[in-house]
Order: structure tokens, then sequence, then C-alpha cells
């Protein structure tokens, strides 16, 4: 069961209810991962009906309407409807949704003959400017939570988004980026009430393979390539020719959510290591950046890779 447990209560001394969770702590980001474990054990003398679907979930001391729903389905046995003296009964359902909202939540389980304690629940903020894309034994690629608007198209056109490439290696490392193709570039937008997509469909390139005459002619580039120093980084602005930041601005959705996908082949002169977005990857691409957003101006003097 999990590692956070609230305690042992029964509420006529018969029936025990509990509720864990393998972590309690959670980001507005992360929260889509809480597994709520249900534990129910009948120290009694009698057979119990548990009558799961008419028992609640009181989050934050209102019950939540679609407890039945929820409680009542899943894989059943015949304790379900008659559990033995000394049994007991254990399921586990993903619940993160109903605890998006930051701060501290409660959760109590009951029902007829049994309720468990509170167990509690924190949800913070992701406050961190930047969320990590991709990772490799030589590079990190982190894209920061913001938009910004070009200098070269219409006020309710084009936006950009920032990437960060860093040498997490111990040598300096190479790359070139001729188009779009060989770099991590924005790849689609959506809106959500939570810090995930709901609903993804998503058009993808294979990124997580490069031929083997495209690593020789890297490796014969190594002169010519964008050079990072061990500890240092790379930072680019490429546009998100998808992305319209008036409709991103005036989204009434909780959450803007930037995809990002792409890989980069890195040399260090003697071999070639590939930095990609996992094919069957659906979260780790995700920037969710909590609205209302404003886009950004452009720095100055921004190094701008593509602006088409």
């Amino acid at each position: 069961m999990g590692g956070f447990v609230s305690s042992v209560f029964a509420a006529d001394g018969q029936v025990v209810a509990q509720l864990s969770s393998d972590v309690h702590d959670f980001t507005n980001e992360t929260i889509e991962d809480f597994s709520l474990h249900f534990t129910l054990i009948n120290n009694g003398q009698e057979v119990f009906d548990p009558r799961l679907s008419e028992s609640v979930l009181l989050i934050d001391g209102k019950p939540l309407p679609q407890s039945g729903q929820i409680l009542g389905n899943g894989p059943r046995d015949g304790r379900y409807q008659a559990l033995p003296p000394g049994d007991k009964l254990q399921f586990v359902y993903g619940l993160g949704y109903y605890f998006s909202a930051p701060g501290e939540h409660t959760v109590i389980w009951k029902g007829q003959g049994f309720q468990s304690p509170p167990l509690t629940i924190k949800v913070r903020m992701e406050t961190a400017a930047w969320k990590v894309v991709a990772q490799s034994a030589w590079a990190r690629v982190s894209t920061e939570r913001a938009i910004y608007k070009s200098n070269k198209t219409a006020p309710n056109d084009h936006c950009l988004v920032h990437v960060k490439v860093e040498n997490v290696s111990g040598k300096t490392i190479g790359f070139e980026h001729p188009k779009r193709a060989s770099v991590f570039y924005p790849n689609q937008w959506a809106e959500s009430e939570v810090a995930r997509r709901r609903i993804i469909s998503e058009m993808r390139a294979i990124q997580d393979e490069i031929s083997a005459g495209e690593k020789a002619k890297l490796l014969t580039r190594w002169d010519t390539l964008t050079k990072i120093a061990p500890g240092k980084s790379f930072e680019y602005f490429i546009t998100f020719n998808g992305g319209n930041h008036v409709r991103m601005e005036e989204s009434r959705a909780n959450y803007v959510i930037i995809v990002m996908d792409g890989h980069i082949a890195f040399s260090d002169g003697k071999e070639v290591q590939l930095v990609y977005r996992s094919m069957q990857d659906s979260l780790k691409g995700e920037v969710p950046m909590h609205t209302p957003i404003k886009a950004r101006t452009l720095p100055e003097k921004a190094n701008i890779l593509f602006d088409d």
C-alpha cells in the first residue's frame, strides 16, 4: 500500500477504513499522477456488505458527486458484496483530477458502517521558469514557460518559444541546426482545465533515431558545429507557426499547454549521441502555463534560429 496513510478508524469498532497514498506532496503539474489507495478490513464476526457504490468521498468536506460511479466500478469478486470476518478489500483509483487546485486538501471515505480519517494531500504551484522536455547523459533541453511576440509578424500572428540546451557532460559537445527538424520546436498547443492535455491528438516525426550516414557526416563536421562547453548552455528562440499569441492570451481555460518535439544530435568529435523526446512519451514534451498569459517582447539580442 501507499507510503502516506490515514490513521485507522472504525465507525463501530468492527470495520476499519483506511486511505493512503505513495506521495502526498504534488505540484499542479504532477497531481494527475495521484493514486488513492483504499483498504477496508472486517474485524467483526459477521459477513459485511461494503455497499461501495453507496459510499462517498468527502473532499475538503464536500461530497464528490461522482463517488458512486467511481467506487462502484472496477474488477470485483464476491468480497465486494460479502466481506468475510477477518478479510479485507484493497483497491486503487487515480483521482488527481479532483485535487488539481493548488492548496491543501483533505479526503475522507465514508460508507454505511465505516469511515476513514482524513488524508491530507498538498498541491503547490510549479514556479520553475523552465520545464525540462528531454535529457540524455550529455545534454538537457528545457523550454521556458512563456511565449514571445515576433518582431517580424503581425501583432496577432505567430509567437516564439525560448529553448535552452545545457551541456551536462564533462566534455565539450557540438551540434548543428540547419533546419527546424534538427532542434527542439513547438509542435502543438492546447487548452486544458488541468496542467496536462486531456485529449492527445498529435502528429509527430520519428525522433529517436538518425541514420549511420548522418552520424558519420556529423563527425566529419566537428569544426563547424555550434559548441557548448561543459556546464554551459546555448539558448535560442524558435517560431511557433501554429501558435497565435492573441488566442493564447485570450484563453479562458486554466492552462495553455505548448507541446515541444524534436531531437538534437550531439558530437564530441569521436561519437554521436541523440537527445530526443521519446516516441512513447505524451507528457514530458508538455509545457503548461497557467492563464492568463501575456506574450513577452523578444530580447534585443535574441538568438532566433527560425522566424518563418
